[in-house]
């Protein structure tokens, strides 16, 4: 009994210990007149009041925006999908996130300049100074504009490769989402500045932590989250599956889901996740500039339910699916994903193991390209780097416009854009494009059984030709295109000795044909050279016959 009490005291201490080593880590903590968020960086008081006083303006005037929303729902844009544009197993597909600038680009005066949220916040708490702080400048007017001209690079992408889908990322109205599925912010930040025909196709989206509320909390009575209903319920199609065309664009049925797209035989599975249980301090109202607080127990645990469902459906749905391309999306990168980096529940092992083609994230505001392996022997954590066997695909794409950008990006030349991913049978090309228009040059990547299982992707064969001359033959080739794909897994033969019966050739029996023909033509030539001596002969025989004997009258 001793033991037991000992073990269960032990067990709550761990607990509690864990518990408060949870709370410290996504805690603020004040240092003198600053504060350091839980991330490390260093926030002014200044501008912590200043973040507090934005929010209570933005609550006010959601407020009255709720009383008059004059929301008009012939601005909702439909989704067309037209499945013969890939029936030869190709298409495109474009990967965007962190794109909603609530201010008016470009206006000169309501651009969000001097305020915590949108294109030039960094400004307003001193992150950022020099020509990007000065209105007027060209740096200061690609900040403003970045949504806008990425917007404009998608639509010219689109159509001249007419892109299928597009994947969503998160963070879809900043700072706090909409305020309803009527909220007139749709139109404003989405439909209107999206609005050519070839983009009016299906957006598969997740939530980010600015979809769930951002710094504030929304939880109902039951400690349910609530903020992120109006995404939800603006898809009014939750049982929409590919190929059929939409009433909304908008595709969020739950924050946890699974959607399969074909392009002709070629099948694409995604999965999308809800990874907000990493940073609670934000949808749970923890920091110090939050206006809207609630249980953090219960929001805490409200997140990590998601977290945990999350989980299953990779488990679940990776190792069911028998599609040619797996696809994962979530708002926050693999580096945030600390719980999902341990020994047991590792979430780039996981992907490797179930053969997951690559991870699209956002929450950086920027775009980039990163390749991440778990360590050596199977331990906690994880090493990233460039392309490699067994290495993890991660395309970030978080540089769509709605917030300054946090750094230059992929190349040093995307801190603002979107990422294509073209998907062909055997291979992907994945390209970055600037807010500029600057295209990076595709980058390939393999299936998963040549990059996460180190070219051991299976042979095909075709049947044996019969047996010539004590050989016979057969086709062989790696299922996956280039035979660098397969180099790691024994090749069959193509060739092996017989016995048997004279049979066909291995090219089918041509070679015979060929004889035959020439056999027959052979036949034909002598016949009728044949014939021609023997007419010649006649010829020269009645030539020398006598005299036919005249007969006198008697």
């Amino acid at each position: 009994m001793a033991r037991l009490l000992f073990a269960s005291l032990l067990a709550i201490l761990i607990w509690a210990a864990s518990a408060a080593a949870d709370e410290r880590d996504s805690s603020w903590i004040q240092e003198a007149d600053n504060w350091r968020d839980p991330e490390g960086v260093l926030w002014s008081n200044a501008s912590v009041l200043g973040l507090r006083k934005a929010l209570e303006d933005r609550v006010a005037s959601e407020a009255a925006a709720t009383r008059d929303t004059g929301f008009d729902a012939a601005t909702k844009l439909p989704a067309y999908v037209d499945e013969n544009e890939t029936l030869d197993g190709e298409g495109y597909f474009a990967v965007v996130g962190d794109w909603g600038n609530p201010w008016d680009p470009g206006s000169g005066r309501n651009d969000g300049f001097g305020q915590y949220w949108g294109p030039h916040w960094k400004c307003s708490i001193g992150w950022v100074s020099g020509d990007r702080c000065k209105r007027g400048t060209p740096d200061f007017m690609r900040d403003d504009m970045s949504q806008l001209h990425v917007s404009e690079q998608m639509t010219k992408f689109a159509q001249k490769n007419r892109l299928q889908f597009i994947v969503n990322v998160g963070d879809s109205l900043y700072p706090a989402s909409f305020n309803s599925p009527t909220d007139p912010m749709w139109n404003k930040v989405f439909e209107s500045r999206y609005p050519d025909k070839s983009l009016q196709i299906p957006w598969l989206s997740v939530l980010g932590n600015h979809d769930w509320g951002g710094f504030d909390c929304y939880m109902d009575g039951s400690g349910r989250l609530y903020r992120a209903d109006s995404q939800i319920n603006y898809d009014t199609e939750h049982d929409w599956a590919w190929p059929a065309n939409k009433k909304s664009r908008w595709v969020l049925p739950h924050p946890v889901y699974n959607k399969r797209i074909n392009f002709g035989n070629t099948t694409i599975d995604l999965f999308a996740i809800d990874t907000n249980w990493v940073k609670i301090e934000e949808p749970c109202g923890l920091q110090p500039s939050s206006r809207l607080h609630c249980d953090t127990n219960k929001c805490r645990a409200f997140l990590n339910n998601l977290g945990g469902e999350s989980w299953q459906s990779l488990e679940r749905g990776l190792a069911q699916s028998d599609a040619t391309w797996k696809f994962v999306f979530g708002h926050h990168p693999i580096s945030f994903l600390g719980n999902w980096h341990g020994r047991e529940k590792n979430i780039i092992g996981l992907l490797a193991r179930l053969n997951a083609s690559a991870y699209l994230t956002g929450h950086e505001h920027s775009n980039h390209l990163r390749w991440y392996t778990q360590k050596p022997g199977g331990q906690a954590g994880f090493d990233n780097g460039d392309q490699r066997p067994g290495a993890v695909m991660e395309i970030q794409s978080g540089g769509a416009g709605g917030a300054i950008s946090d750094n230059p990006g992929y190349r040093g030349l995307n801190p603002y854009g979107f990422v294509a991913v073209k998907v062909t049978p055997n291979e992907l090309e994945v390209t970055y494009v600037s807010d500029q228009g600057k295209y990076m040059e595709p980058f390939v990547v393999p299936p998963p059984c040549a990059q996460l299982h180190n070219s051991t992707c299976a042979w095909t064969t075709k049947p044996w030709s019969n047996c010539v001359e004590g050989k016979r033959q057969r086709l062989v080739k790696c299922s996956r295109g280039h035979s660098a794909y397969c180099a790691n897994n024994e090749k069959p033969a193509a060739e092996e000795s017989c016995s048997g019966p004279p049979g066909p050739s291995p090219d089918g029996g041509r070679g015979h044909v060929g004889l035959v023909i020439a056999i027959v033509a052979f036949v034909c030539v002598a016949a009728a050279a044949a014939a021609a001596l023997f007419y010649w002969h006649r010829r020269r025989t009645s030539s020398r016959r006598p005299p036919l004997l005249e007969v006198g009258a008697m």
